[in-house]
């Protein structure tokens, strides 16, 4: 009987810290500090180009649509009550929520999602995303809180890219230069936060809004910390001065011994995205596809991902990710590491060492040119090491370069003045429509910087764009995927996880192929 009592009051312990934990009350109150190596440029979700700038945007602007984390579902998002369909997909009414306010106070209806997809569609404004809003008809406001988009064709990608984009005033920005818009600076939006403070290049701070349609957000404040460098980032967030930090992939094997010693906790979660080698096909030697072919076959990946990417990550082979199981292409063959055959594939390209200096030559000019990724990622810039001397094997003469992150993305890659680039793209959605990275249309004005054009990847992409039946899309995909396997714009190196620590008082994170912070309503801080 002793026993028994003894087991009893055991398991009501246990039970009552198991209660504790799951009935653990979120508080208001305290500064989330977050740690960025980018700043943003703007704070507009239409302009924005980069990571950083997304996160600023998620700050102050919502979206009409969201996607469920959990089942990668688009739902109804905090500016959206419900929306339907046509049978034929074609027509798309959405129901908003009312009595939100902007937080300069004016009221949000449906002029403002009118006026965002028109400003995105407008040829004047400095946007990636006009494919988003190509497949619109028209757009009509039935009453102040419900607006009906009329598509051209079924998009499947309208509901996933399209209407997930953050949705800017258009009392603030109509008749005035988007481009230039004091606001892209001091933003105005519905969103839970207000920017306070932004020094560029050093920190941006956002206060809790008190009105906010939702509820006021348990957070006093979200500061964005700009540090530049990966391991400084790191470094700042072991030393408690910043919350959050992305861990280097050198350093996970270390922070999961000593994370929980220092106040952190680390997450992982697979992305929808890769890291790649990109080549400027408007360039010589690059619109050679046997060139291309050559340097991606003498790269051996599982050096890259053991030495830079200390084993964070498994080799890529196509433009989708595992992680959109239905779409991706598992028969697409890894490159195969063959020395051999890149040294033939360059003399029949005409690349040949004359002079027997080691270093390829034709029509008198050496086979060099200049690699570049952004400065402060030590993942990347072994990278260029890496494959500096993978190329040396075959003749290549390859000069590297880490920029800072501005000065990668802005003044190079977007307006196309590299040779050849270590990049990634994460967070790409659940949806498998690559449009703008790969149609030939994306080439001046979207993210197809590496100027790719294949016209049979085009009429794909506009199928695959265009058709809800499943069945059919996934063997548009399949085959999207071959082609750009065989053409080699990028040399697919990796599929990416992404590591981070997080202070261990941070509580909400729900890590997905979306990110660690899906909704700030979930964020709070615990003692």
């Amino acid at each position: 009987m002793k026993k028994k009592l003894v087991v009893l009051l055991a398991t009501l312990v246990v039970l009552g810290l198991s209660f504790g934990v799951l009935a653990e009350e979120p508080k208001y109150g305290g500064t989330l500090i977050l740690g960025t190596i980018g700043d943003a440029e703007v704070i507009n979700p239409v302009l924005g180009t980069t990571n950083s700038a997304s996160s600023y945007a998620s700050m102050v602007y919502e979206a009409v649509l969201d996607i469920d984390p959990d089942t990668m579902e688009p739902i109804p998002g905090p500016l959206c009550e419900s929306f339907e369909s046509s049978e034929d997909n074609l027509v798309w009414t959405f129901h908003l929520k009312k009595g939100v306010k902007f937080s300069d106070g004016h009221e949000f209806t449906a002029e403002d999602v009118k006026y965002t997809f028109e400003i995105i569609g407008d040829p004047n404004t400095n946007t990636v995303r006009g494919y988003l809003v190509e497949p619109i008809e028209s757009i009509k406001i039935i009453d102040d809180y419900t607006i009906q988009f009329t598509l051209k064709y079924p998009f499947p990608d309208f509901l996933y890219g399209t209407m997930t984009r953050g949705i800017i005033p258009a009392h603030i920005f109509a008749g005035t230069d988007i481009n230039t818009n004091p606001a892209n600076q001091n933003p105005v939006g519905t969103g839970p936060f207000v920017l306070e403070e932004w020094v560029h290049d050093d920190h941006a701070t956002f206060v809790a809004r008190e009105d906010y349609h939702r509820g006021r957000v348990y957070l006093d404040k979200v500061i964005y910390k700009v540090v530049a460098d990966q391991n400084a980032l790191l470094a700042a967030a072991e030393a408690g001065d910043i919350d959050s930090a992305s861990v280097p992939p050198a350093e996970v094997a270390r922070l999961e011994r000593e994370a929980p010693a220092k106040g952190l906790k680390l997450w992982s979660r697979w992305d929808f995205g890769y890291t790649y080698i990109g080549f400027n096909m408007a360039r010589d030697p690059f619109k050679d596809v046997r060139v291309r072919k050559a340097l991606a076959i003498s790269i051996y990946k599982p050096a890259i991902i053991k030495v830079a990417y200390f084993g964070q990550g498994r080799p890529a082979t196509s433009n989708v990710v595992p992680g959109i199981k239905w779409a991706y292409n598992p028969n697409i063959p890894e490159y195969e590491y063959n020395v051999d055959e890149a040294k033939r594939l360059l003399e029949e390209a005409g690349w040949v060492d004359t002079d027997g200096d080691g270093i390829r030559e034709k029509d008198g000019k050496e086979l060099t040119f200049t690699l570049i990724t952004n400065k402060g990622n030590a993942a990347r810039e072994k990278v260029l090491q890496l494959v500096q001397n993978f190329w040396k094997k075959i003749g290549v003469k390859l000069e590297v370069d880490a920029l800072t992150w501005t000065t990668f993305i802005t003044e190079r890659i977007l307006k196309r003045d590299f040779d050849a680039c270590v990049l990634g793209w994460t967070g790409m959605g659940p949806d498998p429509d690559d449009y703008s990275l790969f149609h030939s249309s994306q080439i001046e004005d979207g993210f197809n910087f590496v100027s790719y054009r294949n016209p049979e990847v085009d009429k794909l992409l506009e199928e695959g764009r265009t058709t809800m039946d499943i069945e059919k899309r996934k063997k548009i995909y399949y085959r999207i995927q071959e082609l750009i396997h065989d053409d080699y714009p990028y040399i697919f190196l990796m599929y990416s996880k992404a590591n981070a620590v997080y202070n261990e008082k941070v509580r909400g994170l729900r890590p997905s192929p979306l990110g660690f912070i899906h909704d700030w309503k979930d964020i709070w801080l615990a003692d």
